[in-house]
């Protein structure tokens, strides 16, 4: 799928009831200020004394990273559309199949062909589902949570490391290693006498640096979560070594953490007898109920990322609306404020909305009235 992004938006001068030229950016309701070349321009601001209309737009704040998210949104939102049609096309045929099968095959095997139809459809969502971290940017985790470009999180438990762990036995500090050698080694001081909700959030706020957080979840049961691209790392090198109570003394030993079984598991869904397909089509309703939440999320987002954008203003100061004269003058400060913070981030959001305007045509822009 191609994503079109919000930068990719034209620009053409509009005038406004203050005599002054603005550049528009005219695309989607995500649409913000981006770059137009010089032939552009020139055509535009020549047609413009006959396209006279007064609208001006712009961004309510300065967002470098809003590009990103829009286009992580949008793909987002793509791979759940195409999971909701495999979804729908499973639960039909699964349907369909059980309504055939008669009552004695209840535990006994679904004729060849059958079996063969369903397991095509099967592999297909399966391989369609493992394609998500690259088809959602890694914005939708492995229950279809939604989340900013790239934050998609793994959660994983570690053995002998569980409330119950944390809440009896004697005090002791365990340092956990993340990374592999030459990592210095981080302490966690493990106290039953402290509330367990404040003795997480301490491992929490020791573990963050390292990129792993730890919280409990909703059964009340300590849970560790990293990036899904630190995840391989994490699992391969995580270490603990503690003082002879929950982890043996001396030396280093490997955690070997077991990732926590995600709500939708294709892997794990059969269509080989009456009672698999059952089982497979319950499944296959929670996950269709999953992908519509995860639906409805990002939905929301995009509408929150389009608040971020000035709608276009017809009034002015005399009917209590934001005037061109202040709405300029406040752009244009926000944009000086980040422009003396400098760094890469901001350079790369700006860079292409620069593209093609020259002094020339800035001077012409601010010299214009209206006749």
């Amino acid at each position: 799928m191609q994503v079109e992004s919000p930068l990719s938006a034209r620009l053409t001068p509009q005038r406004t009831r203050a005599g002054v030229e603005l550049l528009v950016a005219r695309g989607d309701a995500q649409g913000v200020f981006s770059g137009a070349t010089k032939a552009d321009a020139d055509a535009t601001a020549a047609s413009t004394a006959a396209q006279a209309a007064p609208v001006r737009a712009g961004l309510k704040t300065w967002i470098p990273q809003y590009n990103q998210d829009v286009a992580g949104a949008q793909q987002a939102l793509s791979f759940l559309g195409d999971l909701a049609e495999r979804l729908q096309g499973l639960r039909t045929a699964l349907g369909s199949k059980l309504a055939q099968l008669s009552s004695d095959a209840e535990d006994g095997t679904a004729p060849a062909g059958e079996a063969a139809a369903l397991d095509k459809l099967l592999g297909d969502f399966a391989r369609r589902w493992r394609e998500r971290p690259q088809s959602t940017m890694q914005s939708l985790d492995g229950n279809l949570s939604y989340g900013r470009r790239g934050h998609a999180r793994q959660p994983f438990r570690v053995a002998g490391l569980d409330a119950k762990a944390l809440q009896g036995g004697s005090r002791e500090t365990l340092f956990f290693s993340v990374g592999g050698a030459g990592r210095q080694p981080i302490p966690v001081a493990i106290d039953p006498s402290v509330p367990l909700p404040e003795q997480v959030q301490r491992m929490d706020f020791a573990l963050a640096p390292t990129g792993v957080r730890a919280a409990l979840d909703g059964q009340g049961q300590l849970q560790f979560d990293v990036a899904e691209t630190q995840w391989p790392s994490v699992r391969d090198s995580l270490a603990i070594q503690g003082g002879g109570v929950r982890y043996p003394a001396g030396q280093m030993h490997l955690a070997r953490p077991e990732t926590v079984p995600r709500a939708v598991r294709p892997e794990t869904w059969s269509v080989h007898s009456r009672s698999a397909m059952r089982q497979t089509l319950q499944a296959v309703l929670e996950a269709q109920s999953r992908v519509y939440a995860a639906q409805q999320q990002v939905r929301a987002a995009l509408s929150r990322a389009a608040s971020q954008i000035t709608p276009a203003v017809e009034g002015g100061e005399d009917d209590g609306t934001l005037g061109i004269s202040a709405w300029v003058a406040d752009f244009s400060a926000q944009f000086a404020q980040r422009g003396e913070q400098s760094g890469y981030q901001f350079v790369s959001a700006v860079a292409p909305a620069l593209i093609g305007i020259s002094r020339e045509r800035v001077v012409a822009l601010l010299g214009a009235t209206i006749v």
